[in-house]
């Protein structure tokens, strides 16, 4: 165990230009955004401020969108547990322990993984290496896609449970389930990858076994997955409500499939690319792509490892998306239209290039091995060649030869020159594994390193953090703000406690979108995950000229808008300025709640302002009747309201808001938010973990199946 302990170190080495920096927010290398910090960092902090503040688990939130949810959003994190350790600690390192932690349990994961395939520790050590430094998982860790790195973090060892399953006894077969729950409640978009990887390793694994027990065998994987599934139903049921409210159910195929790899950066696989977009990066290492074309050019290695050398290529294929002639249909499958991004299958071309890059070193640490004929070495010379001669001719045409084309044909070249020296004995086994190790380690760290960059907190809420500092000190009670062009980010938004009417986020209530689409004047064409969408050339410019409609925003309580232009409109006043960032009052924006004439149009024939006390998950309002009470929040199922302690039917003004008939008097109207789909799904989840509970104390001392030892095809 001690020993293990020291990979465990070893692995951690690499990233030490990381930890380095955990009091800083990690950047794409020359850009101003990450979603770390518009969506994750905003939802931790209000997270806090609930738990803090309103001593509340919060359901609902109010940052951005003028409400959403927050129960039934996966980048809530609310349901994904060990997500809430950051909380513990100040930002950015809460969320960076937190995230090196999952980073490092993938790699252990990947390590356990091949160990349990009978490799020795240094090609596990490498392998782990190769997933854990992923070019791409570092890129989308850069990128702040934090649920998508927890749920692969869980990955490897999801197929490490389905081996344990294989091989072990009855205590280790509810194992995948309870792994592949965690993928679900991490990243529900990672999770249908997974599912598939989970299944094809376990068809694999049970290539040529009896018809009796692959049958139960499948039925025993299928019952896992409902298990997870049910286990994770206080996400799903929500979650289900809420798609099919969004935006996001009326994806079109083509809409699916737009951020498909584009064919021209498959160059990737050989070249790494430093200031590269996170959804198009796929280049895995110089090793990792030297060990497919060993195994492609060993025949024993070849049969014993083909599913993983399918895989990578399947992942490849499958990221072109709309560039691979009708992969567009999988888009109609029901579901699968709402995943988009079909790029990030290849992270599945990652962990198979992971398995290939350890059994490479395996072999080759074999003093028992011939050299198979041809040699493999000599399918390697066209790859590393081309790399070199295409650096040497673009240096022969008088260009300046970029740094990430050296780094390209040194790490082939120095890679391919190990193989070569390994096949000939030339190096002890130990020896040049340590320097192959080296070798990869400094290839991956240094390409992470030259592609991130890190801010400062100053910096990162400084992004309009003066004039939401500002904002925050207005003393007009409840009001939200609307900004086109996110003037103020989410994360300062945030950290001052903010209300947006606009907002960043890939779910959106279609009947919400409709509105803003005519109160901000900025038209829908399509999905998009900004609202208003950014219609310019640079997020600073989106938007300008487009005149705003003041009734409709002060219906949505906009007290104040934030803008990068002078807006010249009745209705509105200067009161600040920063440069190129002006904030006006909007004199028609309307109080949180109001009662007004049951007869008049909604914002009109307004008798008196309520008085509100607002929670995550109850809203108390104080009013006179007789009239419409009308309170500035979206409606949304799961929200009961009671006058004076009587339950009564609820109204929807303008179609978003929620409103309520008073008779004559003062009244105290409650709102709570209790959505049947929350509680059933707890129940469900409850009541499954009991039973996985329960079952597996019964079967702790089940019996090994001796039918069930041994590993086909090297999977």
């Amino acid at each position: 165990m001690r020993r293990r302990w020291i990979y465990v170190f070893l692995l951690a080495l690499p990233l030490v230009g990381w930890i380095l920096h955990l009091g800083e927010f990690i950047y794409p290398l020359r850009s101003l955004y990450s979603d770390l910090t518009i969506s994750h960092l905003p939802n931790l902090l209000f997270l806090r401020r609930a738990l803090l503040e309103w001593g509340q688990v919060p359901l609902w939130s109010n940052t951005i969108l003028s409400g959403y949810p927050f129960v039934a959003n996966p980048l809530s994190g609310l349901w994904y547990p060990p997500g809430w350790l950051a909380i513990l600690l100040p930002q950015p390192l809460g969320l960076n322990l937190v995230l090196l932690v999952h980073v490092l349990w993938g790699g252990w994961g990947m390590f356990r993984f091949l160990e349990s395939r009978g490799l020795r520790p240094q090609a596990c050590w490498l392998g782990a290496l190769t997933f854990l430094l992923m070019p791409k998982l570092m890129a989308h860790l850069a990128a702040g896609h934090v649920t998508l790195v927890y749920a692969l973090s869980w990955t490897p060892w999801l197929l490490w449970a389905e081996r344990r399953r294989f091989a072990g006894g009855s205590a280790d077969r509810l194992l995948p389930g309870w792994i592949l729950t965690a993928i679900v409640l991490a990243d529900l978009r990672w999770a249908a990858y997974a599912v598939l990887l989970w299944g094809g390793y376990t068809l694999a694994l049970r290539h040529g076994v009896s018809k009796r027990h692959w049958f139960s065998s499948l039925l025993g994987t299928a019952g896992l997955l409902l298990m997870a599934l049910l286990l994770a139903a206080p996400l799903l049921l929500p979650f289900g409500e809420y798609v099919g409210l969004s935006t996001r159910q009326a994806l079109t195929p083509e809409e699916s499939f737009t951020l498909s790899l584009p064919p021209e950066k498959l160059l990737g696989l050989l070249i790494p690319d430093f200031n590269g977009y996170a959804e198009w990066i796929v280049y895995p290492g110089a090793w990792a792509l030297l060990s497919w074309v060993y195994h492609a050019a060993t025949p024993d290695l070849r049969r014993r490892n083909w599913p993983w050398m399918v895989l990578v290529v399947l992942g490849l294929v499958y990221a072109l998306g709309s560039a691979v002639p009708y992969l567009e249909l999988l888009a109609k499958l029901p579901g699968w239209g709402l995943m988009r991004v079909p790029s990030r299958a290849v992270f599945l071309s990652g962990i198979g290039l992971a398995v290939l890059a350890a059994d490479s070193v395996q072999r080759l640490m074999d003093d028992q091995a011939e050299i198979p004929f041809p040699d493999p070495f000599f399918f390697m010379t066209p790859v590393i060649g081309f790399v070199v001669l295409l650096s040497w001719g673009m240096r022969q045409m008088g260009q300046e030869l970029p740094t990430n084309f050296v780094w390209a044909a040194v790490a082939l070249l120095v890679c391919g020159g190990l193989v070569f020296a390994r096949q000939r004995r030339w190096l002890p086994a130990f020896a040049w594994s340590v320097l192959l190790s080296v070798v990869c380690a400094v290839d991956l760290a240094g390409v992470m390193l030259q592609s991130v960059q890190f801010r400062s907190p100053a910096q990162v809420y400084g992004e309009g953090g003066q004039v939401a500092k500002f904002l925050a000190g207005q003393s007009s009670g409840l009001f939200r703000v609307y900004s086109p062009s996110y003037a103020v980010s989410q994360q300062a938004a945030a950290r001052w406690g903010l209300e947006f009417a606009s907002g960043i986020d890939p779910l959106q209530l279609t009947g919400y979108a409709n509105f803003m689409a005519q109160a901000s004047g900025v038209p829908i064409r399509g999905y998009d995950v900004t609202l208003p969408p950014l219609q310019g050339e640079t997020v600073a410019d989106s938007n300008r000229g487009i005149a705003p409609d003041l009734d409709l925003l002060g219906l949505l309580n906009v007290r104040y808008l934030v803008l990068n232009e002078d807006l010249k409109l009745d209705g509105v006043e200067l009161v600040q300025r920063w440069g190129e960032t002006r904030v006006y009052q909007n004199q028609r924006g309307l109080p949180r709640a109001w009662v007004q004439d049951p007869m008049a149009i909604v914002g009109t024939g307004v008798l008196s302002e309520a008085e509100v006390r607002w929670t995550p998950n109850r809203v108390t309002v104080w009013a006179d009747g007789p009239g419409l009470l009308v309170l500035s929040e979206i409606a949304y199922p799961g929200w009961r309201v009671w006058v004076d302690g009587q339950q009564v039917e609820a109204q929807s003004p303008a179609g978003i808001l929620r409103g309520v008939m008073l008779t004559s008097g003062r009244h105290e109207v409650r709102w709570s938010f209790s959505p049947l789909t929350v509680w059933l799904g707890l129940g469900i989840g409850l009541l499954t973990a009991l039973s996985a509970v329960v079952w597996q104390i019964k079967h702790r001392k089940g019996s090994v199946d001796g039918n069930k030892t041994r590993t086909p095809l090297g999977v």
